[in-house]
């Protein structure tokens, strides 16, 4: 690009980091960010939210997470999310509440994909009590779960039906009802299975009256 005349920037360089980064070539993508960190011009935090999801795609991004939060590097809640989410998928349910916990000190603010997440983790690795605690402080927070959040809950067996149907309860008693796109979903996953069907009614019930 010098030889024909045009400076490279470092938007130039953030959409080659992207281009490798979405056919793969994650190894090339952290050569052209190294040479950033070397030359003169210097990466922003797209370069940094770039890079991040492609060293996840890779495997851990923790150390490049420690590295940029301790260069005082502002970083989006999407990024926080990836990472915990690569950390829930690994197992590792504690470093991942970590990261959850100190959101709030760096100006982020949990979404429903973050609490998603987390719920989805806990359920997964039979921590049913912090997810439970997580989904309550959610909805304390007025964040409406979704019926990807319900999920994580249905999908540790036909014994969590009334559960969830309790979980709805409780989110349309503090008024954060779910919105109808959701709704209709979860009576749509109710009624799909037989020995969920006699939920449906206590549902509706308490959807009409919230």
């Amino acid at each position: 690009m010098v030889a024909k005349g045009i400076e490279p920037d470092v938007q130039i360089h953030n959409v080659l980091i992207d281009g490798y980064i979405k056919v793969r070539r994650v190894e090339e993508a952290l050569r052209i960010f190294k040479q950033m960190v070397r030359g003169t011009i210097k990466p922003n935090v797209v370069t940094y939210n770039v890079l991040l999801t492609g060293v996840l795609q890779k495997g851990d991004a923790l150390d490049l997470l420690q590295a940029l939060e301790s260069n005082g590097t502002e970083l989006g809640i999407k990024v926080y999310n990836s990472v915990i989410d690569g950390l829930c998928k690994s197992g590792r349910m504690e470093t991942a509440y970590d990261i959850y916990t100190k959101l709030s000190s760096k100006g982020l603010k949990p979404t429903v994909v973050t609490y998603t997440i987390m719920i989805h983790g806990f359920c997964k690795t039979g921590q049913l009590k912090k997810a439970d605690s997580l989904f309550f402080e959610m909805i304390e927070n007025k964040c409406a779960p979704n019926v990807v959040t319900f999920n994580a809950f249905m999908r540790k067996g036909s014994n969590m039906a009334p559960k969830v149907v309790e979980l709805v309860k409780k989110t349309v008693e503090r008024k954060v009802t779910p919105d109808a796109s959701t709704l209709s979903l979860m009576v749509d996953l109710l009624s799909k299975d037989e020995k969920y069907k006699k939920y449906l009614d206590t549902l509706t019930t308490f959807l009409e009256v919230g």
